[in-house]
């Protein structure tokens, strides 16, 4: 029976090593605890004393700092310390050794998953665009993820998002603020169903900025969008933003002469000012608590064409087509310099740019999910903790339903 206990120890000190993962070790046999109803004896059997040894060499072996970490962990593993007086049966034993390796490996595998899904975000991201050229950003790339990986990676990221949204949610602290800006066809629209599938729609708000009205024409160019900013504990989603401001109205000029502006504030230093004002504009959520994540979906020339055929060719698309598209396209390097230019004077480490493959959508979805949940993990969100009042103000409450009659 030693021989077979001892054996267990040393799976469970294999896995134990990982410290980040033995609060969810612990948590988890305080669960399989309430599962199973562990029954404590009273009177040690002559069954019970052949394990009882080995529960009490676990629960004091001070070379094993993993194993007397997970001894001290109430619930499931109380028994360790009360082996002599409540020694329990080996089987019991068993079934809790295995789901510490089980927990064990799944700990290690959330972590590995979390460290490659940074690296991941990292490799898009621009903090500072003083040097950044989009032509070194390849639309096609996958970033060596496996296709067949897809969707695990975006489960994975779709249920940390839902957790943090929660606590985002539940703090009503901070506000996040997501904004998307591509060229036609770039998959704006089917990112953001996907993405944000798994997060609750009382948390959420998605806004969609097409061509101004002629209200929105008679104010300032950011007044439309400021509107629709999320509140605290909130998720605002831009599908385009007040970028168009410095991306469709540069490519065509023209269009400033419907803004009402004064003749002689319409310079050749336009461009620069309104850069100027988004960050400071930018720079003031962030200090007022709103989290700014910008995403800019870079398709290639040859990908939209893909895409624009299958719309004009599939009935169930063919609504998606708009005579503009054609227009826009025929600007296309004229975009390319005003996207560039805009993510080089707009870039910050308090608002950063990530700069997205759109080519295959599988892997747009893997990042801007990534990149979301690597945003929230860092502002440290955990659930509010009752006062000393508020416990107090719980603990009447749930006298008071409990004194109910039924």
């Amino acid at each position: 029976m030693h021989q077979r206990t001892n054996a267990h120890q040393t799976g469970l000190n294999r896995d134990a090593e990982d410290r980040a993962g033995q609060p969810i070790v612990a948590d988890a046999l305080r669960r399989s605890a309430d599962r199973h109803h562990f029954r404590m004896r009273s009177r040690v059997t002559r069954r019970d004393r052949l394990i009882e040894p080995a529960a009490n060499d676990l629960s004091s072996d001070s070379n094993d700092r993993p194993n007397r970490h997970l001894a001290s962990a109430p619930g499931a593993l109380g028994f360790l310390e009360r082996g002599r007086h409540e020694p329990v049966r080996f089987h019991r034993i068993r079934i809790i050794f295995r789901l510490c390796e089980n927990v064990g490996f799944m700990a290690t595998h959330h972590s590995d998953q979390a460290r490659r899904m940074r690296h991941v975000v990292k490799r898009y991201a621009v903090n500072h665009g003083h040097h950044f050229h989009l032509k070194r950003i390849d639309p096609g790339d996958t970033g060596r993820i496996d296709p067949k990986d897809a969707s695990q990676w975006l489960d994975y990221g779709l249920g940390r998002l839902t957790e943090l949204q929660d606590k985002l949610f539940a703090r009503s602290s901070w506000s996040l603020l997501v904004i998307f800006q591509a060229m036609d066809a770039a998959g704006k629209d089917s990112t953001i169903k996907h993405v944000m599938s798994g997060v609750n729609p009382q948390g959420c708000q998605v806004f969609s900025f097409k061509s101004p009205s002629e209200e929105e024409l008679r104010h300032d160019f950011l007044w439309r969008t400021t509107k629709g900013l999320p509140e605290r504990g909130r998720i605002g989603i831009f599908n385009r933003s007040y970028y168009e401001e410095v991306l469709a109205v540069r490519v065509h000029e023209d269009l400033l002469e419907h803004q009402h502006l004064p003749a002689e504030l319409v310079t050749r230093d336009i461009w620069d000012e309104r850069f100027e004002d988004i960050r400071a504009f930018e720079r003031h959520l962030y200090r007022s608590g709103t989290l700014v994540l910008k995403f800019m979906l870079h398709v290639s020339k040859s990908e939209q064409r893909k895409r624009i055929l299958e719309r004009l060719d599939n009935p169930n698309k063919m609504w998606k087509f708009s005579a503009s598209d054609l227009a826009e396209r025929a600007r296309w390097h004229d975009y390319a310099k005003a996207y560039e230019d805009m993510i080089r004077q707009t870039a910050a480490p308090h608002a950063p740019w990530h700069v997205v493959p759109a080519d295959h959508k599988w892997f747009t979805r893997v990042v801007v999910a990534a990149t979301i949940v690597e945003a929230l993990d860092r502002l440290d969100l955990t659930l509010p903790t009752p006062r000393p009042a508020e416990r107090r103000a719980l603990a009447a409450a749930r006298a008071a339903v409990l004194r109910e009659r039924t």
